[in-house]
């Protein structure tokens, strides 16, 4: 029902739209009526002839209707200069202006008032349509977030292949120096005497660590500092090695001692 009556309605509003065209259309043509249709009104006057003696805008005299009318010489001969003047009715040509400017004003109020009229949006209309803009706005926002995303991708698929180039060159020279250090771990590993002696394990630049001890027992009585120097040199993290043992027991199992 309720879109039965919305749809009536509409039609009635498209009626008065056309209907307010059809009257703008009326005044226009009225309106070029009055400035195109000949004078034929009763209290206008006839064309008359300006008579000798009188001049027009410069100054000029024309010549009178006996001279005219003399002969037929005269008349085909006569001065270019004579001419007719034709008198307009003012009264009634401002009398009918106005009318057609009164009747025009009226239907624009007409047309006012029935604007006036056409009822505001309902809530319900004006509901779908915020949450269709919110809906909007929410596509906009994802839009804009999986853009950001591929530009990400685009700017790592730039740079994947110099930093893969790296992070593999880095693995290699780690495991290559985990292969140097493999023959001193074995040696280590067979150590359970504490005057047996202990190979050091080269760092990252191939040297040993300075002041490595030379024999198990020497590495079991060094002092706190000298365990965290040997794993700084090392390069392994101090994170979660608080005690003095911590450490000791980190060192031995990274240069291949047994417990």
């Amino acid at each position: 029902m309720a879109s039965a009556e919305r749809t009536a309605e509409l039609v009635r509003e498209q009626q008065q739209s056309q209907e307010r065209e059809q009257r703008i259309q009326d005044i226009n043509s009225q309106i070029q009526t009055i400035v195109l249709e000949p004078r034929t009104d009763a209290g206008l006057r006839t064309p008359s002839i300006i008579s000798q003696g009188e001049f027009d805008d410069q100054d000029q005299p024309y010549a009178s209707s006996s001279q005219s009318h003399s002969s037929g010489a005269t008349s085909s001969t006569g001065p270019p200069s004579a001419r007719i003047r034709m008198p307009v009715g003012q009264p009634t040509w401002t009398h009918r202006v106005s009318a057609s400017f009164s009747a025009m004003a009226d239907q624009i109020a007409a047309a006012s008032q029935a604007i006036a009229l056409i009822p505001p949006m309902p809530d319900a209309v004006y509901g779908q349509l915020s949450a269709r803009m919110e809906e909007i706005e929410a596509t906009q926002q994802h839009l804009e977030s999986e853009l950001a995303g591929l530009r990400e991708q685009l700017a790592a698929m730039n740079e994947g292949p110099e930093k893969f180039q790296k992070q593999l060159d880095d693995h290699i020279a780690a495991f290559k120096l985990e292969q140097q250090r493999l023959p001193a771990r074995l040696h280590n590993s067979m150590v359970t005497v504490s005057k047996m002696a202990i190979k050091a394990l080269i760092m990252a630049n191939g040297k040993p660590p300075p002041q490595f001890p030379a024999t198990r027992g020497e590495f079991e009585h060094l002092t706190k500092e000298r365990y965290e120097a040997l794993l700084k040199s090392y390069d392994i993290p101090l994170t979660g090695l608080k005690d003095t043992a911590a450490k000791r027991d980190a060192l031995k199992s990274f240069v291949g001692l047994p417990q």
